[in-house]
């Protein structure tokens, strides 16, 4: 069972970034270099989860269940080959 501040770690990390009044990335954002993953964390204290950032998605991993979640931005495509 995951402690209050695990989840509300995991909370974070699954909430989108604000770009604009819709809360979605619109096409003139995309591929600018900007790190679109302002607030980022990071397992510290639990070897349970990891999360890797890319440019417009983020992956997270449930070690102990053995599956990948992909979560990308609102108003981003779906990445292909990931």
């Amino acid at each position: 069972m995951l402690s209050t501040m695990a989840r509300s770690l995991l909370l974070a990390a699954l909430l989108p970034v604000a770009f604009a009044d819709d809360g979605c990335l619109h096409n003139n954002a995309m591929g600018d270099g900007v790190d679109h993953f302002t607030h980022k964390v990071e397992p510290i204290h639990s070897k349970n989860w990891d999360i890797a950032y890319f440019d417009t998605y983020k992956i997270i991993t449930n070690k102990h269940l053995e599956q990948s979640y992909l979560l990308y931005l609102c108003g981003s495509e779906i990445p292909a080959g990931v």
